[in-house]
């Protein structure tokens, strides 16, 4: 006589349930896109402004702030379509760069560190780029000042 198993405890070659992947982070897109709204806004409000004013006074302007009005221009001439993208494309790509299971293992979460060490790294290197533009913006505002006044230092 074979002993069946009992009815109510599993099988014991059922396949144990696997752990819901996240396909999408909300907080990475939502976070960038908060950063790129606030780009956004500074590139669609304030640049343009500023660039009628440098050309009412036909200043000079350094380099870096051509480069600026340069890059808005492309920004407003359509390469605004990216951005809107790309939230999008990081809340897709965030959750392949940390998953759950790595977190059980020391070797995977020094792993885990250095991977989001290397994500602070590139949003403190997109928020040094808004500080750089925000600082290339206001460059001519002190020659503007400077020619007004007409005091050369």
């Amino acid at each position: 006589m074979s002993v069946s198993p009992d009815p109510v405890s599993p099988l014991p070659y059922a396949t144990p349930h696997a752990a819901r992947r996240i396909r999408f982070s909300w907080l990475v897109c939502i976070s960038s896109g908060a950063v790129i709204l606030v780009a956004s806004i500074f590139l669609t409000l304030f640049v343009p402004k500023m660039e009628g004013l440098f050309i009412d006074f036909h200043l000079d302007l350094p380099g870096p702030t051509q480069m600026l009005l340069v890059g808005t221009r492309f920004y407003l001439g359509g390469g605004w379509i990216g951005a809107v993208f790309l939230p999008f494309v990081l809340g897709a790509l965030g959750p392949r760069l940390v998953s759950r299971r790595e977190m059980t293992d020391v070797a995977a979460l020094i792993r885990l560190t250095d991977r989001l060490i290397a994500v602070v790294i590139v949003m403190i290197l997109i928020q040094l780029v808004i500080i750089i533009a925000v600082i290339l913006w206001l460059m001519p505002m002190v020659t503007l000042m400077n020619g007004i006044s007409g005091s050369k230092h």
